[in-house]
């Protein structure tokens, strides 16, 4: 996708045996804009170019977004409404999304354990974020990636899965 570098990891809860529910997904919209989705099924086991970004909170955490001057923020609701939870309309946050920005979308997992709690984790995913340094090459979204996974507290184990998935926006060479 021209103007647009993703780079993801998911990492099983060492835990549980059984499947966990955390998982993400990038889908082209025939409008030609992309939609970044990520989730976390409640419970465990098979039961249970300058541009903007519009998000739309269902029961997760706030998306990260690191800004091209290396500022960063949590963006739209801190917890939206989870989706199937009676009547519901989703807010909307816009905001800019200019080339550079990278955003990131992630599960509980990566930023709450039992002792770690969740404003902490929050945290430490911003400091992270605002820490990484910018490569001009393609190495530096995945050593993110593996920067953030780190995050995780993996003493005694951890119970809890983790999916990740960074956007970054690119420069596009048609000019769009």
């Amino acid at each position: 996708m021209e103007g647009l570098e993703l780079t993801w990891r998911y990492q099983p809860s060492t835990v549980s045996t059984e499947a966990d529910g955390d998982w993400f997904d990038v889908i082209v919209l025939p409008t030609g804009r992309i939609a970044l989705v990520i989730g976390d099924v409640m419970g465990r086991g098979l039961g249970a170019a300058t541009e903007t970004v519009t998000l739309a909170n269902a029961g997760h955490l706030p998306p990260a977004l690191r800004h091209p001057d290396g500022t960063v923020e949590l963006i739209g609701d801190t917890h939206g409404i989870m989706l199937g939870v009676g009547d519901q309309k989703l807010t909307k946050t816009r905001c800019r999304f200019p080339a550079g920005s990278t955003l990131a979308l992630y599960t509980d997992g990566l930023v709450e354990s039992p002792t770690v709690g969740i404003g902490d984790g929050c945290q430490r995913l911003l400091d992270t974020l605002a820490d990484t340094v910018d490569l001009p090459t393609i190495a530096n979204l995945p050593t993110t990636a593996n920067r953030l996974l780190r995050l995780i507290d993996r003493g005694n184990g951890f119970d809890d899965d983790v999916a990740l998935l960074l956007a970054r926006a690119n420069p596009c060479s048609h000019g769009s």
